[in-house]
């Protein structure tokens, strides 16, 4: 009996939109979806329940008492995506599916590429709640679009995206395919298929990622001396060691990340290594590798990652330090294109070429990275503290406080241009024996790139980069200078 009431409430309702509605299907008759939800005696409740059901409903009135009602659905795919979502909230809940015969209207004029004129309001809607990462609602505006228009390819598209958006990879999947049979243009046919290939690498259980770079270098202050020819503190002024040393190399450095997707979280591990060779000034060839590897936990938008690790570093064959670092970190992801995160570290070094220079470093960190259109940025900010093992050790001891940033601007499918910057300030808890006041540095790093993308998983990209350090003690005061033309080849994209 409550069926039937609703099904005639239905069919009354439907009359807004001068549509013809049938409970039982016949030959061309086109089926749509709605979700029938809640009873409430009082019309205030189910009012108020209207505001919190994730999607647009109707009130309507069933004989002593008020039920919701949500708007037409397309696809049966929709309607129990959010018949699953309220399910648990309104155990009667259930889907109701009528057959519909649409009024002659008179179609929109289609363009040579197969999209509208004229975009409804439902479709500018959900392109709106699309962009500002309202995906629920975006699916049902895109939904309502494909009632009239079967064959607006916006609206198809946009609908698929939603999908992906929302997780739902195997419908995504099926939606994009279906794409693919319809006259897209050259742009579309590519999205589309870039969809399909990042859809299927989410459904992957195993995956792998790599970046390899070689390019040269040029280090116009090898042997970490100031330009400034002297040193001004308290009154003292201190001789620079202005004989600098320059020097070219060559770069080569390999970036690999397995992960691993289990039923509950993903194993992951990394390896990098970076190397310059073919010092020409001898006694500066440098090696480093680092591996680290753990657990990745995501849940909803918040994110939960543990990595344990080892490094080694080497110059001229013969090792410098070794460190094993714990790195964990927890994010949260307010949409697609914003990220926030805090972490931790804690690192324990063991110093190869000198006695007695063995520490240990403790740091926090937090950051932010938003992306628009073209434009990415990302801050963070973190404080880190050493600690020597070894009593002695004045030059190591202390707390640093860091800022690091980055803007990048794509200019087209194929350039892009990025800017870093880094600051560090340390400030040293013990007298310098030598000249009997503690030592202050102020580590300055600026970098820019230029990159061009060629090929679909490679780019070349040229890095210039000048690093400063300015101490109050004149040993430790430098200034270096960086150019170097990287290749970048990615193995596999996800």
């Amino acid at each position: 009996m409550i069926q039937k009431l609703v099904i005639l409430s239905l069919l009354f309702f439907s009359t807004l939109h001068a549509d013809h509605y049938s409970i039982t299907p016949h030959e061309g008759l086109k089926p749509i979806y709605f979700i029938k939800l809640g009873s409430f005696h009082d019309q205030r409740n189910a009012l108020k329940a209207q505001t919190k059901i994730p999607f647009e409903t109707h009130i309507l009135y069933l004989k002593r008492y008020y039920s919701l009602m949500s708007p037409p659905f397309d696809k049966k795919l929709s309607a129990r995506h959010f018949f699953q979502t309220i399910q648990a909230r309104y155990p009667d809940a259930y889907l109701v599916t009528l057959y519909r015969q649409p009024t002659q209207r008179m179609q929109p004029q289609v363009q040579e590429q197969g999209s509208f004129n004229e975009k409804s309001d439902d479709y500018q809607e959900g392109v709106a709640y699309f962009q500002n990462g309202a995906y629920e609602e975006a699916l049902i505006r895109f939904d309502r679009v494909l009632i009239d228009e079967p064959d607006n390819l916006d609206a198809s598209l946009m609908y698929a995206k939603s999908l992906y958006r929302l997780k739902l990879y195997g419908d995504a999947k099926d939606a994009f395919a279906s794409l693919l049979k319809k006259p897209l243009n050259a742009n579309q046919k590519h999205l589309v298929k870039r969809y399909l290939a990042k859809i299927d690498a989410k459904r992957r259980r195993s995956f792998l990622d790599g970046v390899v770079s070689i390019g040269v270098g040029y280090d116009d202050n090898i042997g970490l001396a100031s330009k400034r020819k002297t040193t001004r503190y308290g009154g003292l002024e201190l001789q620079n060691d202005t004989d600098k040393k320059h020097s070219t190399f060559g770069i080569v450095s390999l970036a690999l990340s397995h992960r691993y997707r289990f039923d509950r979280f993903d194993w992951v591990s990394r390896l990098y290594s970076y190397n310059e060779v073919a010092h020409s000034v001898k006694g500066n060839n440098l090696n480093y590798l680092d591996l680290s590897t753990g657990l990745l936990k995501q849940s909803g938008n918040t994110m939960f990652q543990l990595l344990v690790g080892a490094n080694i570093s080497y110059l001229e064959g013969d090792e410098i330090a070794h460190n094993f670092y714990l790195d964990p970190k927890f994010g949260y992801h307010w949409s697609d294109q914003g990220y926030g995160y805090i972490g931790g570290s804690y690192l324990l070094n063991r110093t190869k070429y000198a006695d007695d220079r063995d520490y240990s470093m403790r740091g926090i960190a937090c950051g932010l990275s938003q992306s628009f259109q073209r434009l990415q940025a990302g801050v963070e900010i973190g404080v880190d503290t050493y600690e020597p093992k070894e009593d002695v050790r004045y030059d190591i001891d202390r707390k640093a406080v860091r800022a690091e940033g980055y803007l990048k601007y794509v200019i087209n499918r194929r350039w892009f241009v990025q800017s870093n910057l880094a600051y560090m300030d340390e400030r040293y808890n013990d007298l310098d024996a030598n000249v009997g006041y503690k030592r202050k540095d102020k580590l300055k790093n600026v970098a820019l790139k230029i990159g061009v993308l060629p090929w679909q998983n490679g780019w070349l990209s040229l890095d210039v980069a000048r690093k400063i350090n300015d101490s109050n003690i004149n040993a430790y005061s430098y200034d270096k200078n960086l150019y170097a033309m990287q290749y970048h080849y990615r193995l596999k994209d996800e």
